[in-house]
């Protein structure tokens, strides 16, 4: 019942959008966890990719 001040309230709101659309469970609390990690991923990719001119340097980007 106490205040939670550990984290940024950024992702409690993430969070509370996902509950609002896709109701309380366990899943929909590591959905915005899981996209968040996976547009990182990419966004190495391209990141590795546009900034070497080779497709392989962005793939490890992304897998490291």
């Amino acid at each position: 019942g106490e205040p939670f001040f550990d984290h940024p309230p950024m992702g409690f709101w993430i969070m509370a959008t996902f509950y609002k659309a896709f109701g309380i469970n366990e899943f929909t609390t590591r959905l915005p966890s899981v996209l968040a990690g996976i547009g990182t991923s990419l966004l190495m990719y391209k990141l590795g990719e546009g900034l070497f001119k080779k497709r392989i340097i962005g793939l490890t980007a992304a897998c490291i």
